[in-house]
């Protein structure tokens, strides 16, 4: 006889290696074919909610890591929470307007965009978005994500775009809007602001100088730690600005060195000394001994370099880069949009004392009168006289310039339009909504309190071409801005019907006629009035994804249970967002908020084209798979920023193999079952305790889904995976269930218990890797399966029937001793196969002693099946003691197993519990 066609080996079709570049793209197509998003949908109507709400990508570009990674946690919580029971619907969006667009669409034109009008620019714009918009829609569903993608929210659609222009009306309407100043590009020439998309970038010949600043109070000084008579250096390519100086920005984290040079001492950042001293042509050296983080510098005050009657302030701005210059940073928040953003932060005033011909002012002194140009000159000329010139020369660089007339261009002040966080207390209202929200990880909330409690008011109005237009008008006679409410919500209404382009296409006159009355300054009685064609900060549009989305029209409710996006969004979407939430007397937006880490490369830089250390989820998609990257994102703490390099994909290939090939053990040995019916209380020895682990494992993974803990599953699932399961369980039951009766109670619990925990485990793994756990679930038996065809349809378990009783836990507790055991022994005896005393556990016979009462059995199991050998021979003492030595007796030719009776029964070549099988066998079996 065969013997070998007696043994019951695994049947399975789900392949080992799974081939997920050509399997996942037609797990997509079945997907969209049985509309499985839909049915889901359907399915959980009426189900408690647990709505996560979609912070808007730009529409620029393909999807790259940090976006990947954003989309895939949010599918992780869709996915698993949908599984909870919950009714959870994933609406996407996009943020569509602005900058970024705007310069792609103008640089991307022959002539860079020259002689483009209003309208076309914005007609480009929009087909430019759109575009990107599909791009990144089928981009995103490769990654597996589900949701709407037919009917995702569009911040340029007109429906959006009409709540922009209401919500602002509202804002009106509650007086939160004021104008006030903000520097932006000035065309000296024409005498007019730009927005970014008239600006021209082309060579131009500036100074380039140096500047060291004298120390105010030197005693305050040294009570820092800095010698007195130090000199912070400066390095700028627009001495006309050093009038408006008010500051000097250090980086917080950055460290700052002394470099001695000619018997004076410069303050410079450590990473920039050497390239100074090369610079300025100085010879010197850094000091041993003193260095300096930036944020320990923080208030120092100094003298100002140009009128001695002043001072400037030392603060720390995260834009200060050690690119170029010193890594000091001459601030003059009148003259720099960087600049002004921290000067804001700082309360420092807007100075700009030049006009709108690029002529200086009565404010900068002895230089009133001269063109901001020519008094370059003449300022070098004056820091060289005191001392405060270290260095001059040229430098061609790449320079903004006036589209319409080439002229270059300089930063001034000029009034824009401001959301007051101080009006009706809205900034200690919006830090109460801070304090109801939970946030996750915890730290979140102190870095929220603290951005939000010196956030400066919202500058609302942008000199752009491409947004949504910012409906407010200004009197010719006065000059004081017209903000009416009414208007607002009229242009709205119109919006709605014909899109935010209808604003530059019509008269104040014809704007007004909207809401039934003529133009009138209510600040002087005018009727001159003129439209406004600035723009609404695209910031102003996501902030209010809360107010457009989440609502019925999208099959959604508010506040949404879930924000999360990267941790920079604390001052971005997430902040911006809790303000028009509370402005508008909406409440929260969220019950919590999840922040994400930022990808860098293998050395901690941000990741970007330039440097060559990009690294492309599609690329990883079409080599891999994307269950890879996706695997990838759980195993890691996706809450603080993390290294990507990718030698770590062949650990998540490493994990996927192992989980994978549990998967194909598990679906191959319960091949053929019609029966799966499991009897929890009639599981016996190990089977019990498998049982009761999975249970507990179950449960743990259900709540740390909850918890969004991703992480914490992977781990939980790759262990179990690979050691409860491979490594103890399914090892130890090879042999019953390749060589026992198939029809005997232990093969039929053993399969039984099996087949349960491989549902489970397909189920727990579905969030995770979608398209794998899709595969295996359509392996499944349909009797084990149900009437749910794809694994996202199914439910896990409730809650209470997970619960661990305390017997039950008892009962888990009870089995560590005899666990321990099994690992003394199994380590002896791959000491005896690394030494080739024996060959495999089958080879052996094991004697080992064991407490009292743990000799007759190993909780229920033979002892020689718990250690996967041939003989044990289990006697009571003090302690746990393993000798092995080889087996003896005869070679079963069916289990291999060594036994004394093989030879003296009949087959005479088989052991006992094998010749048992084989006469039990019917002759087709």
């Amino acid at each position: 006889m065969n013997y070998k066609d007696t043994i019951k080996l695994p049947r399975t079709s789900f392949s080992m290696k799974g081939n997920l570049i050509a399997m996942e793209p037609e797990t997509l197509e079945r997907w969209k074919r049985d509309d499985i998003y839909g049915r889901i949908r359907k399915a959980r109507k009426g189900c408690p909610e647990f709505i996560l709400h979609d912070g808007p990508p730009y529409a620029n570009g393909h999807v790259h890591l940090g976006t990947a990674l954003n989309k895939i946690l949010k599918d992780f919580i869709v996915k698993s929470y949908t599984m909870m029971g919950y009714d959870s619907p994933y609406v996407p969006g996009w943020d569509c307007h602005g900058m970024p667009i705007e310069h792609r669409v103008m640089t991307d034109q022959p002539e860079k965009g020259s002689g483009l009008d209003l309208g076309e620019i914005r007609h480009r714009c929009r087909e430019y978005a759109a575009k990107y918009v599909d791009v990144q829609r089928e981009e995103f569903r490769r990654l597996g994500v589900f949701g709407t993608w037919e009917r995702p929210y569009l911040t340029m659609s007109r429906d959006y775009e009409a709540g922009i222009v209401r919500a602002f009306g509202s804002l009106v309407e509650k007086g939160y809007v004021y104008q006030g100043m903000r520097p932006i590009h000035w065309c000296m020439n024409c005498g007019t602001a730009l927005a970014e998309a008239e600006v021209e970038y082309g060579d131009h010949t500036s100074p380039s100088i140096y500047v060291a600043f004298l120390q105010e109070d030197e005693a305050e000084w040294e009570s820092r730690g800095v010698p007195a008579g130090t000199e912070t250096v400066i390095w700028t390519t627009t001495p006309w600005t050093l009038p408006a100086n008010l500051a000097v920005a250090l980086s917080p984290g950055e460290r700052y060195v002394l470099v001695g040079s000619g018997g004076r001492t410069f303050l410079v950042a450590e990473k920039r000394a050497s390239a100074f001293l090369r610079d300025t042509g100085m010879t010197g050296e850094v000091l041993p001994g003193t260095v300096f983080a930036g944020n320990e510098l923080e208030g120092l005050r100094m003298k100002h370099p140009v009128f001695g009657d002043r001072t400037s302030v030392m603060i720390v701005a995260e834009h200060v880069t050690m690119e170029d210059g010193t890594g000091c940073v001459h601030t003059a928040p009148g003259h720099g949009a960087e600049d002004f953003i921290v000067g804001q932060q700082y309360g420092l005033p807007v100075f700009s004392p030049v006009d709108e011909r690029g002529v200086f002012s009565g404010e900068a002194g002895k230089y009133s009168g001269m063109g901001v140009f020519d008094a370059n000159r003449v300022i070098i000329d004056d820091l060289a006289g005191s001392g405060r010139l270290l260095h001059a020369s040229s430098t061609a660089h790449s320079y903004p310039h006036c589209w319409r007339c080439r002229s270059p261009l300089i930063f001034r002040a000029t009034r824009q339009f401001f959301l007051d966080l101080s009006r009706s207390g809205l900034k200690d209202r919006v830090l109460e909504r801070v304090d109801e929200v939970q946030w996750h990880p915890g730290w979140g909330y102190e870095r929220m309190r603290n951005m939000m409690s010196v956030r400066p008011d919202w500058c609302l109005s942008r000199q752009r071409a491409w947004g949504v237009a910012l409906p407010v008008f200004t009197c010719g006679r006065c000059a004081e801005p017209v903000l009416d409410q009414g208007v607002i919500y009229a242009v709205a209404d119109l919006v709605a019907e014909k899109g935010s382009d209808v604003w530059f296409d019509m008269s104040p006159k014809e704007l007004f006629a909207l809401a039934g009355r003529e133009p009138l300054c209510p600040a002087c009685g005018s009727r001159e009035l003129e439209r406004v064609d600035d723009i609404l900060d695209v910031w102003f549009d996501s902030s209010l994804s809360h107010y457009n989305v989440l609502k019925e029209d999208y099959g959604l409710s508010r506040p949404a249970a879930v924000y999360l996006e990267a941790t920079d969004q604390h001052r971005g979407w997430f902040g911006v967002s809790m303000i028009t939430s509370e402005a508008l007397e909406m409440g929260r937006p969220a019950d919590h908020i999840i922040t994400h880490g930022l990808i860098q490369d293998r050395s901690g830089r941000k990741m970007s084209k330039s440097l060559g250390n990009v690294i492309s989820p599609l690329e990883i998609i079409d080599r891999q798979g994307a269950d890879i990257l996706r695997l990838w994102f759980a195993s890691v703490d996706y809450t603080a920023d993390f290294r990507a390099d990718l030698s770590q994909l062949d650990d998540a290939r490493e994990a996927y193999r192992k989980l994978r090939n549990t998967l194909r053990f598990m679906l191959g040995n319960i091949a053929g079952m019609e029966d799966f019916d499991l009897e929890p209380g009639k599981l016996a020895g190990f089977d019990r305790y498998i049982y009761l682990r999975f249970r507990k494992l179950m449960r743990f993974c259900i709540d740390e889904y909850g918890r969004f803990q991703f992480h914490r599953v992977y781990r939980e699932l790759r262990n179990f995976a690979v050691i409860s399961l491979s490594g103890q369980f399914l090892d130890m039951r090879k042999d019953r269930l390749y060589c026992g009766a198939t029809d005997s109670t232990e093969s039929v619990g053993t399969r039984k218990v099996m087949a349960w925990m491989l549902r489970g485990l397909v189920q727990l793994l579905a969030p995770l890797i979608p398209f794998t756990a899709e595969e295996a679930w359509t392996e499944l038996p349909e009797g084990l399966r149900g009437e749910d065809d794809s694994v996202h349809l199914s439910l896990y378990p409730e809650g209470g029937s997970l619960e661990e009783s305390p017997e039950e836990r008892e009962e888990l507790e009870a089995w560590t001793p005899y666990l321990e055991a099994r690992k003394v022994a199994l380590k002896v005896l791959e000491e005896k196969r690394a030494a080739g005393e024996i060959g495999g556990g089958l080879d052996a016979m094991v004697r080992l002693t064991v407490p009292e009462g743990m000799e007759g059995s190993a909780n229920g199991e033979d002892w020689a099946d718990f250690l996967i050998v041939s003989q044990a021979d289990v006697t009571a003492g003090e302690e746990v003691t393993v000798s092995v030595e080889n087996a003896a007796g005869g070679k079963c030719n069916r289990c291999w197993r060594i036994l004394p009776e093989v030879g003296e029964l009949e087959p005479g070549d088989v052991c006992a519990r094998c010749a048992a099988v084989l006469e039990g066998m019917e002759p087709d079996d």
